[in-house]
């Protein structure tokens, strides 16, 4: 995310919010969008070793 991130920012756009796949759902890509002034709009991860279906 943040190649994409830093891209936006050179071309001078800036997002309101960013749509991304859950892949991108983690706590070091929010701080990074929320730094930039961004809203991360994504479902998060499951955390390393939980159950899945729960």
């Amino acid at each position: 995310m943040q190649p994409a991130l830093d891209n936006v920012e050179q071309r001078e756009i800036s997002p309101a919010w960013v749509l991304a796949d859950t892949h991108y759902g983690n706590i070091d890509n929010l701080d990074r969008t929320q730094a930039r002034g961004i809203e991360l709009v994504t479902l998060v991860q499951k955390a390393k070793g939980s159950l899945r279906g729960n």
